[in-house]
């Protein structure tokens, strides 16, 4: 039985899936308003520069141009540019400092692509022919791509107000501690690895449509979000409109990687256009254009050292972080660089004393916010890249090291204060290891060499937070419709998560009632529901959690309806199996709701709000490559991923998380990489250029669910969506590692194409010519 059946059978395929296969989907682009006007943005061509004029008299003049907007023009608007902030910035070493974002550039551009102008036209040639027309004069003045180069003392300075290019010093941990610790180990590693910068690229290049209703003062904005209530805020606050006054309509998203939760600089100048043109507005981005319009992520460079006594044990971990963020900080950006990482640093590991300093550095790049993982994969990077060096150091085996200091006792509250609910890591590490049959690696390296071919395995061990939210609360809205179907509303919108399928099987469960009743409302324009929405693998966990709260409701208010009706008390009402009743009475939840159906509002109606909790979800993954050193090309042969997401709600979803977040860490290994010359030119925005990943480079991935509860919701479920890219950027970087180390190399980042690798090895090759067995 192949494992579609075997899901098929237990019910456990997506209910998405018919209906997305089938051309069924609908997307940003698939929203046709009539009598729309298309937008056009100008962006800069130049990476440092001030704007001296911008001469728009020729593109007015095309014919079917309607407006041409610049940054001068939405600024003397009074729109507010958006900053970003942190909810530690007064105990940091130097407090954030966020420089002003406007929709368009105001004065001086910063980046390749930033928006200098928007025009809108009665078609979509006409809105570029006129943008083409624009005339900019630019004085072009020295950038700065690299973090480190912008924190040199005579780096070109982005902003007058930011001295030095810092935009923040966090720094968390007991540095005197650590430091006390490293004098007295009795061995230390140090090694420094490198993230790199990678663009988002999602299947659905962004598309938006906006439209105003005068009579209502309400804007509708058909966009590929993720964070729908997020997005809200941002967009009114940055025109100082009531929260209600901003609509968002959104079916289906194309993926989404963290990219999809921002205010855009195009949907905020579409709103303007909107309101003073009287029409709908719409703009389509290029996929190159996304290259140089949507946020990138990554970008992160960890110096690390590692103390140990001399049995192998963890004394303390130290880190200096420097983070590339481009030329702004988008609002959720200095989070992801800090807390995020921090709430990871003490990985799967007893380490006594952590510490770690944060640098934040502008440079003239696009922005640097969330992409997959958002700080954890970078983090669990640093980490197993460091215990393994520390493992060679020593001669050690890589298990035994990591088995020799693992956390075994849960909770366990990290040294930088954040309480692991619940987990067995030594469990999932000897899984692991057991699966993908680590004793008998030297003699598969050995039949590879045969072969002319270096062979290497490797470990990684992975504790992420799950669950993060900027919110105060999230919520969830419960409806009973005629004719026996319930709706679910909630501010959480699917890029390819499932909702669809695990929140029908949670309310089913909850209430006893057929999963075809059911009908899952991701985002409810007119703002009954409220929350943040998906991202950091949180959906599950708090939506879950409050539709478990919400259907507790609706059976209570059931139990005081039934009561009343057969004039008994409601303590003796019993649920089972869908129906309430006693020893004479019984009714379903459906019959129920049916025939209250008369009464407005209907009783049996609710609405659920809580406070966002976090999971740790933790894993071990292992993988096993193959390195030709003839050509450098690098083979995956095997992967196994043994993930503990807490209680398992469909394990194909699980699987298809983790196996898609194994692919994209995988990409990150074998190529990707968004790549800047000295003159801030991005030279590989293209998919001629830029490598995509694709399920051929890790061919074979076996997932096994270790699940231990949580205890921090009342589903028990732990996030998911991560996991696979957490645990797959060190294990194959490991792995890799591991291949060349007969070459003589100790180190070396991703990504590793094989020009890369053949290139490391023939270097390496005349350093140690002895090293020719490979």
């Amino acid at each position: 039985m192949t494992e579609h059946s075997r899901f098929e059978a237990n019910g456990l395929l997506r209910q998405e899936d018919e209906r997305l296969v089938t051309g069924r989907g609908r997307y940003s682009a698939d929203w046709m308003i009539e009598d729309c006007l298309h937008a056009h943005v100008l962006r800069s061509d130049r990476a440092h520069a001030i704007i001296r004029s911008i001469e728009s008299g020729e593109a007015r003049a095309i014919p079917g141009v309607c407006l041409v907007l610049t940054g001068k023009d939405l600024r003397a608007t009074g729109i507010r540019p958006q900053q970003a902030q942190h909810a530690r910035s007064s105990h940091a070493a130097r407090p954030l400092i966020s420089p002003d974002w406007y929709p368009l550039a105001v004065e001086r551009v910063r980046y390749v692509g930033e928006a200098v102008a928007m025009v809108f036209a009665d078609s979509v040639d006409h809105a570029r022919q006129a943008a083409e027309a624009l005339l900019v004069e630019y004085d072009e003045l020295e950038p700065v791509i690299e973090a480190e180069a912008a924190l040199a003392q005579d780096a070109p300075q982005l902003f007058e107000h930011m001295q030095g290019n810092l935009a923040f010093d966090y720094r968390c941990g007991d540095t005197q501690a650590v430091e006390q610790a490293i004098t007295g180990a009795a061995h230390v590693t140090r090694l420094t690895v490198e993230s790199r910068r990678l663009a988002g690229n999602p299947m659905e290049p962004r598309s938006a449509t906006a439209a105003y209703d005068a009579s209502a003062g309400t804007y509708d904005l058909w966009v590929p979000v993720q964070t729908p209530g997020t997005l809200r805020q941002m967009l009114a606050d940055a025109w100082g409109l009531e929260h209600d006054q901003v609509r968002l309509h959104v079916q289906d998203v194309g993926g989404g990687f963290g990219m999809r939760s921002i205010a855009y600089p195009e949907y905020l100048g579409m709103m303007h256009a909107a309101r003073i043109l009287s029409r709908p507005v719409r703009w389509d981005a290029t996929r190159s254009e996304s290259f140089f319009a949507d946020s990138h992520g990554r970008a992160m460079k960890f110096i690390g050292t590692l103390a140990l006594d001399a049995e192998g044990h963890f004394l303390a971990m130290q880190f200096d972080v420097v983070c590339n963020m481009g030329a702004y900080l988008l609002p959720v950006a200095p989070h992801i660089m800090t807390l995020t990482p921090e709430r990871g640093l003490a990985g799967a590991y007893r380490t006594p004393a952590i510490a770690a300093r944060f640098r934040l550095a502008v440079t003239n790049t696009v922005p640097v916010s969330a992409y997959r993982g958002a700080g954890r994969p970078d983090t669990a990077y640093a980490i197993e890249r460091l215990v393994d060096a520390a493992a060679f150091e020593l001669g050690m085996d890589r298990a035994e090291l990591r088995r020799r200091n693992l956390i075994r006792e849960f909770p366990y509250m990290t040294p930088l204060g954040y309480c692991y609910d619940s987990g067995d890591l030594a469990g999932i590490l000897e899984r692991a290891l057991r699966t993908a049959n680590w004793t008998g690696f030297d003699q598969r390296r050995e039949q590879a060499a045969q072969r002319g071919r270096l062979r290497g395995i490797g470990l990684s061990l992975f504790v992420e937070v799950a669950g993060n939210s900027i919110a105060q609360n999230d919520s969830v809205r419960i409806s009973f419709q005629p004719g026996g179907r319930i709706v679910l509303h909630c501010e959480t919108q699917s890029t390819g998560q499932s909702h669809d399928t695990v929140f029908r099987r949670v309310m089913s469960d909850a209430l006893g009632v057929p999963r075809e009743a059911i009908e899952f409302r991701p985002v409810d324009a007119s703002r009954h529901a409220y929350g943040t929405g998906s991202y950091a693998s949180r959906t599950t966990q708090v939506v879950g959690h409050l539709l478990l709260a919400a259907a507790s409701q609706v059976l209570e208010r059931a139990r005081t309806r039934l009561a009343r009706d057969w004039s008994v008390p409601a303590g003796e009402i019993r649920f089972e199996a869908g129906r309430l009743g006693d020893d004479k009475h019984s009714e379903s939840v459906l019959a129920l709701a049916e025939r209250l159906h008369g009464e407005s509002p209907h009783p049996l109606d609710v609405h659920a709000s809580g406070v966002p909790t976090v999971s740790f979800p933790n894993g071990a993954h292992v993988a096993e490559v193959e390195v030709d050193p003839q050509t450098g090309a690098l083979a995956v042969c095997n992967y196994i991923a043994v993930d503990d997401v807490g209680t398992v709600q469909n394990h194909a979803v699980v699987v298809g998380q983790v196996r898609g977040g194994v692919v994209q860490g995988a990409g990150q290994i074998f190529g990707e990489e968004a790549i800047y010359d000295g003159s801030g030119q991005l030279l590989n925005a293209s998919f001629m250029d830029y490598f995509m990943p694709h399920a051929g480079i890790v061919p074979t991935i076996t997932v096994l669910d270790h699940p231990v509860p949580c205890t921090t919701n009342a589903l028990g479920v732990k996030g998911v969506g991560e996991a696979g890219v957490t645990g797959s950027v060190p294990a194959l970087m490991n792995a890799v590692v591991d291949a060349l180390r007969p070459t003589g190399i100790r180190h070396i980042d991703p990504p590793v194409p094989p020009c890369k690798l053949w290139q490391a090895i023939q270097n390496a090759r005349r350093r140690t010519p002895e090293n020719t067995h490979a």
